[in-house]
């Protein structure tokens, strides 16, 4: 892969993380909009527990490897 490619896959990578920081963000406003702070610890606790599952399944494969 050539430097351009290289430079424009991360660009869009960067473009598809900013979507997901507004994505994240607009189910932050809705769940205050929707239940006020416990709404947005809700939310929160949702995607910690779905980083940590996340983690968790590369954790694994890591250890499998080594």
């Amino acid at each position: 892969m050539n430097y351009k490619e290289t430079v424009e896959r991360q660009i869009s990578g960067d473009a598809d993380e900013l979507m997901r920081r507004r994505e994240l963000w607009g189910e932050i406003v809705t769940a205050y909009n929707n239940g006020g702070e416990d709404g947005v610890k809700l939310v929160l606790t949702t995607h910690a527990g779905e980083i940590t599952k996340e983690f968790k399944e590369l954790l694994d494969q890591l250890t499998k490897r080594l």
